[in-house]
C-alpha cells in the first residue's frame, strides 16, 4: 500500500514525463471525467490544470479521484483550492480509494 509521501513522489515523477492523469467526480448523478495536467508539487500538495467542468464539480464535492497508469490504484484526494476561471486545482491528503 502506498503512503502519502510515495504518492506525492509519483506525482513529481509525472511532471517530468508530462503524463496526464484522469480525474473522476460526480455531481447530482452526472459524471465528470476529464484529463488533467500536473503543474507542480509543493510539499504534500499537487497543483493541476483541470477542465472547467471538472473544476466546478471538484469545488462542490470537495474531493476527487485520480487515476493513471503510474499510480498503484485509484487515489482519493482532498480538493484544497480551486480557481474555476483559471482551471487550476490544488489537491492534498492522498489516499487509496476504497469505495
Amino acid at each position: 500500500m502506498a503512503d502519502q509521501a510515495e504518492l506525492v513522489g509519483i506525482f513529481s515523477n509525472l511532471i517530468s514525463g508530462q503524463q496526464q492523469v484522469t480525474l473522476y467526480n460526480t455531481y447530482r448523478g452526472l459524471p465528470f471525467n476529464y484529463q488533467a495536467d500536473i503543474l507542480g508539487v509543493v510539499q504534500e500538495t499537487v497543483s493541476m490544470q483541470v477542465h472547467r467542468h471538472q473544476a466546478v464539480s471538484m469545488a462542490l464535492e470537495g474531493v476527487t479521484h485520480v487515476r493513471c497508469d503510474a499510480l498503484p490504484e485509484v487515489i482519493r484526494a482532498k480538493v484544497q483550492d480551486v480557481d474555476i476561471k483559471k482551471g487550476e486545482a490544488i489537491l492534498s491528503n492522498f489516499t487509496i480509494a476504497r469505495d
